[in-house]
């Protein structure tokens, strides 16, 4: 009978030893960008919205506070990319990097929706005991990821002289991205500017629009994603190109002619003047 009880009891210490070493080894995965959220094996993660194209960086904490071997934590090795939509690519983090960073873009033609893309962190042949954590994310795939307007919605200039406008780009994605300003409707104009634009942020740029000639012009300022040609947007602007004496004045101040050199004092005086008004 004491064998027996013996037995019975060891069978039960045995039993409870395997839970707490199974409890020991439960880790978490802190999550930081570009949502901060601490979850648990097979969690479920809400990214935000990215557009086609765009690239999302997955960034998450190495280091580990508890769990583990001992149950004083560790740190993961790596973040992996498991499974992503068709037509996407995506890249492990570096090995052993702090924080882990993952790689994740959007195939270039991919229908707003949202999907799926799996990850997991690792612990290499599982050295600290913490086992792994597999990750779900959901991204919200749209073409609606940014904003723009263009100010003011009409502006007068000389002939030649250049006309600034204001171009605010807001990236309401969670992807950073570049983007090329351009404008059509304006003869002989075909001047482009790149800007770049961290996720969540609104970007205010300079952009110029230059009249050869006189004249009246609906111009249309286009905003376009490097990324992808379905993301872009555009806005129409009014330039009204007359030349006066203080536009022909403020021309000299772009250059003067080679001959003859005895007008140079007349023309930076010109010049001067144009530049009071």
């Amino acid at each position: 009978m004491y064998s027996i009880g013996f037995m019975v009891m060891k069978g039960v210490l045995l039993a409870a030893l395997v839970l707490l070493a199974g409890a020991a080894c439960a880790a978490d995965l802190q999550v930081l960008k570009p949502v901060y959220v601490m979850v648990q094996d097979d969690g479920e993660v809400f990214l935000g919205t990215v557009g086609p194209g765009q690239t999302v960086f997955v960034e998450a904490d190495a280091l580990v506070e508890t769990g583990g071997i001992h149950g004083i934590g560790g740190r993961w090795d790596r973040l992996e990319v498991v499974d992503v939509p068709g037509g996407w690519t995506a890249e492990d983090s570096f090995l052993y990097e702090q924080p882990l960073k993952a790689r994740i873009t959007v195939a270039k033609e991919a229908p707003d929706g949202e999907y799926e893309v799996l990850v997991r962190s690792v612990d290499i042949e599982n050295k600290e005991g913490l086992g792994e954590v597999n990750l779900k994310l959901i991204v919200n795939v749209s073409r609606e990821v940014f904003g723009m307007e263009v100010l003011p919605s009409e502006k007068e200039t000389g002939a030649t002289q250049p006309a600034t406008y204001t171009v605010m780009i807001e990236n309401k994605g969670v992807a950073s991205d570049a983007f090329e300003i351009s404008a059509k409707g304006l003869p002989a104009w075909d001047y482009k500017k790149a800007v770049f634009v961290p996720y969540g942020t609104c970007k205010s740029v300079q952009y110029d629009l230059v009249g050869a000639e006189d004249g009246e012009y609906d111009v249309t300022v286009a905003v376009r994603s490097f990324s992808s040609d379905r993301i872009e947007g555009e806005e129409r602007v009014h330039l009204s190109v007359k030349t006066t004496l203080v536009s022909d004045y403020k021309a000299t101040n772009n250059g003067l002619l080679l001959f003859p050199i005895f007008e140079q004092a007349a023309y930076s005086i010109m010049g001067l003047l144009a530049n009071l008004f």
